[in-house]
């Protein structure tokens, strides 16, 4: 038995004891899985026009991001349906509260699509989270008064979530990503198998792998992999729009949220 002075508790066994507990948890819920896809042609084009069409549609619903330092004004990040790692708790459930039943409305068939898949694809039982997004969208296109732009921000980073603040039981993470649209140089993922390599700026795009977009497929990783956009260029009505998700893989199910 031990007793740590700074907050008066008698612990039964030896610091190294809770040391490898902590560190067995943390390995427990790691996800090194390299980007890969999960099926070419998931969504056919006319249903990418519709999911395209409603999206939108729905503009007076986007969210958008404040710019930082080496974002181009000519292509805000914008959202339809923010994702738990946007912002603050608080504003994320009320936000939750106030757009899912609307995803829900327009968007039905693709989140139908996307339970059964995932179900398959795991071979477990497979549920949408009761407490966070459905699967929402990231939208890049021009800013108004912008004929052309590039978007420049390199934010490479692993998906990770406090789901313990929602009373959420916490599994291995895996990050999904549908394209909807594309510009003409394409889009991709930059992703490192070196974890450690978390440059805002790196010297050269080949330093790291890439999974290139197809519009329509189904892109899949593990929350701890290193990854960015990869910067692009947008011209007239081009656009970059993506479905996103993330899979909390317990070990009796899986959890869509967003």
């Amino acid at each position: 038995m031990w007793f740590d002075s700074t907050t008066g508790d008698h612990y039964k066994y030896p610091v190294s004891y809770y040391l490898e507990k902590l560190k067995n948890k943390v390995q427990r819920h790691q996800n090194f899985i390299l980007p890969t896809i999960v099926e070419e042609n998931f969504l056919n084009f006319q249903e990418v026009e519709e999911i395209k069409n409603k999206v939108i549609d729905l503009k007076y619903l986007w969210t958008y991001l404040d710019p930082v330092n080496g974002m181009d004004q000519s292509i805000p990040v914008r959202f339809l349906s923010q994702g738990m790692y946007s912002t603050i708790i608080k504003k994320y459930l009320e936000h939750v509260a106030f757009i899912k039943p609307v995803m829900a409305e327009n968007f039905s068939f693709l989140y139908s699509k996307i339970l059964s898949r995932i179900k398959e694809y795991f071979n477990i039982d497979t549920v949408f989270s009761e407490v966070n997004n459905y699967p929402g969208f990231h939208i890049f296109m021009l800013a108004d008064g912008f004929k052309d732009g590039t978007y420049k921000f390199y934010n490479f980073h692993k998906d990770r979530f406090d789901l313990d603040l929602l009373g959420v039981s916490k599994g291995k993470i895996y990050s999904f990503v549908i394209p909807i649209s594309l510009p003409k140089d394409n889009g991709a993922l930059l992703y490192s198998e070196n974890n450690l390599l978390l440059k805002k700026i790196p010297a050269s795009d080949s330093e790291y792998n890439q999974l290139d977009y197809k519009v329509g497929m189904l892109g899949m990783w593990g929350s701890d992999i290193v990854h960015s956009i990869k910067p692009f260029q947008l011209s007239g009505d081009e656009s970059r729009i993506t479905v996103q998700f993330h899979v909390n893989l317990t070990e009796d199910q899986a959890i869509i949220f967003w």
